[in-house]
């Protein structure tokens, strides 16, 4: 594993826990899924245009919509579904399954009741020891906790990492390619530890919320890989990841004025460089799916070889979690 890489990527999420700014100095993708432009385009490309301009009209827009309408989470940030999607094979993710979201460190208990009314009974906590330590989930003990990290932040490279961007040592090339070689990494590096993230989802018949610090990278990459499992195209999980921008807008507006007065305290700040760690981008779940097929030449050959997730456990997670589109 390339440490230079991992320390600059984990700097995201130490610096950006304080500081962001207003503007875009890159070409920043939003989601378009949750639109209802986005669902009549859906429609006609999986060629049910007829069939749904003469249903009822709740029945005409695609389910993710409807699923995710009103799911949120009180002091707990970038939370929503898996339910609702449309797979290539014309069936659709049942709802109340998989949940993701940001950090549960601020989850009072006056809101544990919305964890049970999503019937969430496990929690997938993807951060390291550090970050943990920093914000541990506040959950209540009819909730089973998992701490599953496929990176391990043994080296303290949180905080060597923090100094390094604040005294402006990290240019905008090299934090873009860092945060491309992490996702690439993080699939790459123990895929035994990615198959026992997702068995433990697949493997559970009650609702599971899976979450990382912010809910876009790590988080981002284990639901591109769960929904690949269940067979969703490439397009619909680029979308649904990037659903984490749109998610975010306050938060990141909000953090923009720390940055500046970052700025004053520390001149070498680079704000290009803060913005790689602030937004998701295409390019970087891309590049997951670019490592995974140059190494193993598909993810079907991933998920078989890989994740040791046999051709018959794929179908049988199938038919568990979808049903046939109507």
């Amino acid at each position: 594993m390339k440490k230079y890489t991992i320390l600059v990527l984990i700097s995201g999420t130490m610096v950006l826990g304080s500081c962001s700014y207003k503007h875009a100095y890159q070409p920043i993708a939003f989601s378009q899924l949750d639109t209802t432009a986005n669902y009549e385009t859906l429609t006609q490309r999986y060629g049910r245009e007829e069939e749904r301009a003469s249903a009822p009209e709740e029945k005409q827009r695609i389910l993710y919509l409807d699923v995710n309408e009103g799911v949120g989470i009180p002091n707990v940030a970038n939370v929503r579904e898996l339910g609702g999607i449309i797979t290539q094979e014309q069936r659709v993710i049942q709802s109340g399954h998989f949940y993701r979201s940001g950090h549960l460190g601020k989850l009072k208990k006056k809101n544990f009741k919305k964890l049970d009314q999503y019937g969430i009974t496990q929690v997938i906590d993807l951060r390291t020891d550090r970050e943990i330590k920093k914000h541990p989930d506040q959950l209540p003990t009819t909730v089973q906790y998992y701490n599953e990290q496929a990176f391990e932040d043994s080296e303290d490279m949180f905080s060597k990492a923090k100094k390094e961007v604040i005294k402006g040592r990290v240019t905008v090339e090299e934090s873009n390619k860092a945060v491309e070689d992490f996702y690439g990494v993080y699939v790459l590096d123990n895929p035994q530890k990615i198959r026992a993230i997702v068995l433990r989802m697949l493997d559970q018949d009650q609702a599971t919320l899976f979450h990382c610090s912010a809910g876009k990278d790590r988080t981002g990459m284990i639901g591109a890989i769960l929904l690949s499992i269940l067979k969703v195209d490439r397009e619909t999980i680029m979308e649904e990841y990037l659903l984490s921008n749109n998610e975010r807008l306050q938060e990141v507006s909000s953090r923009m004025k720390l940055a500046k007065f970052g700025k004053v305290l520390f001149p070498k700040i680079n704000y290009e460089v803060i913005e790689n760690f602030t937004w998701i981008k295409p390019n970087y779940l891309e590049a997951m799916f670019t490592a995974i097929e140059t190494k193993y030449g598909s993810m079907d050959v991933y998920i078989r070889e890989g994740l040791s997730i046999t051709d018959q456990q794929r179908q049988q997670y199938i038919e568990k979690y979808t049903t046939i589109l109507e």
